[in-house]
């Protein structure tokens, strides 16, 4: 070997590894003629420094990335000792798609206090989440879930029934007695989504209705409810002892927001019996509905229950051929109407204009064969505010 000049620096460096896994790099020793210099010691492969930035900084990271990237890195890598925060950020939403990943339970079993919105696949496994220690889920979303274990699902209702705001979920006669238990029990509900039950009848709603009278949003769409009325929510009704009426119809539903696309509606009763006790309804949608034919006596009576109703979907829903300009003189304050589908005709938009011009934001008029290009353009020139316009499939000849 050459023998180097002593005034010269040996570039040589050596780093030396614990023999543990947990530790730290020791050091890289710098050699030289005469002094040995211990330099800072290098990143941990398992604990880098990178990983302990400011929370400031990490929060600008997740807006550059979508949850489940997020979420599967912290899978692929599970040796890495991230902050609270970090650990908080991941896991505190839950996805259908992310059941998917590998890890994905193990996962989910270690860190199931930090999950506060969750929705799960139709083959979730949710005993990770009906441990006793899982008790801050706010958003509960089980609807795609067929075969649920009613024991499963009562100690996750239970385990929750202070903190949770929304829930999403399927029923069927050997589960609502007990969700209806539960829903009383939830003070700070305020979503309610009954969507593709099975074998419900109408005093079950009516049971889950009155249990949860806070709730603001109610969807009961993709429903068999051809055979109910619900007329015990009528207060008017005679079906109801002087006593239970007193006790049970003292306060009106604070249902601001109806879901009811895609069931099966064979009395318009049922809609108006909901809308009686709603008069802070502001949001309805029936598109779809299958049975009914809506008609100017059912509109003039949903504007009496309803009269703060603002937004109202009714795309590709059966009504009869005066049914429109009545909507449209009763509710001059509507913001939104998407009538997609239907047969809205010219004349239909004139008095839509006259009455609603100067509050609608959002139309959807598309796939109406009736409507003209006339129409878009004295829509266009009639209405203000508006912001969101949907004519496709329009002659515009």
């Amino acid at each position: 070997m050459t023998k180097q000049h002593p005034e010269i620096l040996n570039a040589k460096s050596t780093a030396v590894l614990g023999s543990s896994a947990d530790k730290s790099v020791s050091a890289v020793t710098m050699m030289t003629t005469g002094t040995v210099t211990t330099a800072p010691p290098l990143l941990n492969t398992l604990e880098a420094d990178y990983l302990n930035l400011p929370l400031e900084l990490w929060r600008l990271v997740f807006q550059f990335l979508s949850h489940s990237d997020i979420l599967h890195g912290a899978l692929v890598s599970p040796n890495l000792t991230l902050s609270q925060f970090c650990q908080s950020q991941i896991w505190s939403l839950i996805t259908a798609e992310d059941w998917v990943f590998e890890g994905f339970h193990q996962g989910l079993t270690r860190n199931a206090s930090r999950v506060r919105r969750i929705t799960c696949s139709a083959k979730a496994q949710l005993d990770a989440i009906a441990a006793p220690w899982c008790r801050g889920i706010t958003h509960l979303d089980i609807e795609q879930m067929r075969f649920l274990s009613s024991t499963v699902l009562e100690r996750i209702l239970e385990h929750n029934c202070e903190s949770l705001q929304t829930l999403k979920v399927r029923l069927d006669r050997t589960t609502f007695q007990m969700v209806t238990e539960k829903i009383a029990k939830m003070r700070e509900l305020k979503e309610l989504y009954l969507q593709h039950w099975e074998g419900i009848y109408p005093e079950a709603l009516e049971a889950i209705l009155r249990s949860c009278p806070q709730i603001e949003v109610l969807s009961l769409g993709h429903n068999s409810l051809y055979p109910f009325k619900l007329e015990n929510l009528n207060r008017e009704s005679s079906s109801l002892k002087r006593e239970q009426q007193e006790q049970t119809l003292i306060v009106p539903f604070r249902i601001r927001a109806m879901v009811l696309d895609g069931a099966v509606i064979f009395h318009d009763e049922l809609v108006l019996n909901l809308a009686s006790q709603c008069p802070d309804l502001r949001v309805l949608s029936m598109q779809g509905c299958f049975g009914i034919r809506l008609s100017t006596g059912f509109m003039m009576s949903l504007a009496q229950f309803c009269p703060k109703l603002e937004r109202f979907n009714l795309t590709n829903q059966s009504i009869t051929d005066d049914f429109f300009q009545t909507l449209f003189c009763t509710m001059p304050h509507l913001k939104e109407i998407k009538v997609s589908g239907s047969a809205l005709s010219d004349d239909d938009v004139k008095v839509m204009i006259e009455h609603c011009g100067s509050t609608l934001d959002t139309l959807d008029i598309g796939l109406c064969p009736s409507l003209s290009s006339h129409s878009v353009l004295a829509i266009l020139m009639g209405c203000p505010r508006l912001t969101h316009l949907d004519a496709h499939v329009l002659s515009y000849e």
